[in-house]
C-alpha cells in the first residue's frame, strides 16, 4: 500500500494518524510504500472505524495496479 492510498482512505493525514493512535508527524516519517506491518495497521484501523476498504484491498492484491495508481 502506498502512503497516499492510506491517507485517501482516512481523508487526511491527521485523520489517519488519529485512527492509528499516532501523532501526525509519525505519518510523515513513513516511506512512500508502506511495509506490510504498516499496511496491516492501516487496514485494521479502517475496519475498526468502518471505513470502506474494498478499493484499497483490490490495489493491495494487484501489485500491477498499485504501480499505476
Amino acid at each position: 500500500m502506498l502512503k497516499k492510498q492510506a491517507v485517501e482512505l482516512f481523508g487526511t493525514r491527521a485523520e489517519l494518524a488519529r485512527g492509528l493512535g499516532y501523532h501526525r508527524s509519525r505519518i510523515s516519517q513513513w516511506p512512500e510504500e508502506l511495509t506490510q506491518q504498516q499496511t496491516d495497521h492501516v487496514v485494521g484501523a479502517a475496519v475498526r472505524l468502518g471505513k470502506p476498504i474494498k478499493p484499497i484491498l483490490k490495489l493491495i492484491n494487484n501489485p500491477q495496479d498499485r504501480k499505476a495508481a
